[in-house]
């Protein structure tokens, strides 16, 4: 399974959505429409194209603390490893080792989402729109993470060595990642995203098959696999 896949994978257990990969540094938003290449959603376009208005609104926030199995951490105050960070300012490390390949670590104290509204409604407009695919996913929700920390490996026995103040250090493990934390040293580590905000989850509808309802897409969904899409953008899901 690609990273991509896997980081897919685990955002549907957790959060009900889908990856926006990449994450954080992305341009998704609502209204984004398009299919699932390679696990996870390839956009085409935007629904505003077909002249669709939908309404914007919040929704109810949420966190994340995910760390592929097998991740180990350690810790250090000086030169001494130690079993948990003081809060206090004093100089230390942040050591993180990925014995697995295609390892994870995404984690965001604050994550705030924004959603459409009048999903029905949508749904029901975009089915008499010309040249409108009942194939195609639109991104209903987004889920914006604040100074969140997300982190990938290319290989197997990768790792990712943080130094700054402890109390700064002991932060970033629960999701906010404050100025002052400086990358020592990294090793077999793919995408990386440190104290950025950006959108790293989606959640998804398509059109049922018969009518104008929409189908909202999640763990466990099959939707309908149509057989005429571009060879360069199959839908495999």
């Amino acid at each position: 399974m690609s990273t991509a896949a896997l980081f897919n994978s685990i955002l549907h257990a957790e959060l009900n959505a889908y990856a926006a990969w990449l994450p954080v540094t992305n341009t998704f938003k609502l209204g984004n429409y398009g299919l699932i290449s390679n696990g996870v959603f390839t956009p085409i376009g935007n629904i505003t194209e077909f002249g669709i208005v939908f309404a914007e609104e919040q929704g109810p926030p949420a966190t994340l603390d995910l760390t592929s199995a097998g991740t180990r951490v350690i810790r250090f105050v000086g030169d001494v490893k130690v079993p948990a960070l003081p809060d206090a300012p004093l100089d230390a490390k942040l050591v993180f080792h990925f014995p697995n390949e295609s390892s994870v670590l995404a984690k965001a104290t604050t994550i705030t989402t924004e959603q459409m509204g009048n999903v029905r409604q949508v749904a029901s407009t975009l089915a008499r729109a010309k040249g409108w695919e009942r194939r195609y996913r639109v991104v209903w929700g987004t889920y914006t993470g604040h100074r969140c920390a997300v982190i990938t490996t290319r290989s197997s026995n990768a790792s990712f060595e943080l130094s700054g103040k402890a109390n700064v250090l002991s932060k970033l493990e629960l999701g906010a990642v404050e100025a002052g934390v400086t990358l020592a040293h990294e090793r077999n580590i793919g995408f990386k995203s440190l104290g950025k905000t950006g959108v790293i989850a989606l959640r998804l509808f398509k059109l049922k098959l018969w009518g104008d309802s929409p189908k909202l897409l999640g763990p466990g969904d099959e939707p309908e696999v149509e057989q005429d899409g571009p060879a360069d953008l199959e839908d495999d899901v």
